[in-house]
């Protein structure tokens, strides 16, 4: 089940919402367990079998290695051996073996779980701060299973750490102001990706399903670079609809994304794109680097940021993504003066950035080495007539994009907000705005026949 779908918006979300508010507090853990599991399970029951057999896996495996924390080797042993299955399945789940097993034996049921690559750093991190003495192992199953499934995170996180899971405590009673806060969160998340993402989208998708070299060097640049705009509207409007279910289930999810896709320098982007993702390869992988040398250092960014690439996707452009993404923030840190323009920075950050949203977006090298050549191919210089034909279709829709995605509309608001009589009208303003939004919406869910898809199914 999409958040973006009719069935979600109109029946189990309000539905599940209510039902939520109106038990007593001690059955809210078990109607928000059989709310997850009821999600789970609407993205297949073959998928869902499997996110229900890693749950209760990994919280065995959590009590096992508490148990065993007098015998260090046994210990780390076991814990090597869960992390190789949740990485194994990861794999497998997300190679073309997999689709030849659905089609031949299984007769086309889908076996790959709804937000398994998050679903997956949540067991992980869970086994591996109980080994390192950092967390205990939970007693309560609802909890811990709450945690797993948590259905607003499932599908593109936001990643939390189980400590701070636990921090957070089920509302008690109805709060209209939070669940309205929540509400607004989640629709300006999913106008971001079925009013800009699912339109801009189609350039990029355009050019690299036909050939990008009858396109213009200046096309296959605009092509390139929609895509980053693309899969930053699209990531962060699933972080924003994820908070904002968070919020009204009272759940405060941590934020992932910065208001903006412009950065004067890689290392920005890296501290400001996915973060709750980038935190934890950062300190479950990077912090095995150890040493005062700047060349460990350097070694450990490159190589968190490799295994960050081959988490998105399983592929080799994937894994050439993450690496360049590691080598240009350490020769930003060696080589970069900051004596040069500043707006020099941004041209040239979102031109490697634009390299890189096409890469991360490509399924296999071929595609990806094809759309590079024609990214530099001088002799393709002058317009040709379908670049016309294309840009015609789009331009307005990425301009428009283009400026959400700079995150001055939030800088607009907040000045507003500060004039009086503006605060008078605020909330009645609010509400009729996020209806116009939601109307919107339901025409574009309409227009797609309720069939929306991600750029990366993670």
């Amino acid at each position: 089940m999409q958040f973006a779908s009719f069935t979600f918006l109109f029946l189990f979300f309000p539905l599940s919402l209510s039902l939520y508010y109106f038990v007593p507090f001690h059955w809210k853990k078990r109607v928000m367990f059989v709310t997850n599991l009821f999600f789970v399970v609407c993205g297949g029951f073959a998928a869902a079998v499997i996110e229900i057999l890693l749950t209760l896996g990994t919280y065995g495996i959590g009590w096992f290695i508490f148990r065993l924390r007098e015998r260090k080797m046994i210990r780390k042993a076991v814990l090597f051996g869960i992390i190789m299955v949740y990485i194994l399945l990861l794999i497998f789940l997300r190679s073309d073996m997999l689709h030849q097993f659905e089609n031949s034996l299984l007769h086309g049921i889908q076996l790959f779980p709804l937000g398994f690559a998050f679903f997956s750093l949540s067991g992980i991190a869970y086994c591996i701060d109980i080994e390192r003495g950092k967390e205990k192992p939970e007693r309560n199953f609802l909890h811990f299973a709450n945690y797993m499934l948590f259905y607003p995170k499932l599908i593109m996180g936001p990643f939390i750490s189980y400590a701070s899971m636990r921090k957070c405590r089920l509302t008690n009673r109805f709060s209209a102001e939070l669940v309205g806060k929540g509400i607004v969160r989640f629709v300006i998340g999913l106008s971001k990706k079925l009013l800009l993402a699912d339109w801009i989208g189609l350039l990029f998708q355009t050019i690299n399903q036909t050939d990008p070299s009858v396109y213009s060097l200046f096309v296959v640049w605009i092509g390139a670079f929609s895509q980053l705009i693309t899969l930053f509207l699209e990531f962060s409007g699933y972080a924003d609809m994820a908070i904002g279910l968070g919020m009204c289930y009272g759940f405060q999810l941590p934020e992932s994304y910065g208001k903006s896709v412009f950065f004067y320098s890689i290392s920005r982007f890296a501290d400001q794109w996915n973060r709750t993702v980038v935190q934890w390869f950062s300190h479950y992988i990077g912090t095995h680097f150890h040493g005062n040398n700047r060349f460990f250092h350097l070694f450990a960014v490159t190589a968190t940021w490799g295994c960050i690439g081959l988490w998105y996707g399983f592929h080799f452009s994937s894994l050439i993504f993450g690496l360049s993404i590691g080598i240009f923030i350490w020769m930003e840190y060696t080589l970069l003066k900051q004596n040069h323009s500043i707006k020099l920075h941004y041209v040239i950050t979102v031109l490697i950035l634009s390299v890189e949203a096409m890469l991360l977006s490509q399924t296999d090298w071929s595609s990806a080495w094809s759309y590079l050549q024609a990214m530099f191919r001088i002799s393709h210089i002058a317009p040709v007539e379908i670049d016309g034909i294309i840009l015609r279709q789009v331009i307005l829709i990425l301009l428009v994009s283009i400026y959400v995605s700079s995150g001055n509309w939030k800088t607009v608001l907040k000045r507003i907000e500060t004039i009086s009589w503006v605060s008078a009208i605020r909330i009645p303003v609010m509400i009729c705005l996020t209806f116009v939004l939601v109307f919107m919406n339901m025409v574009m869910l309409i227009f797609h026949h309720g069939n929306i898809c991600t750029n990366l199914l993670l």
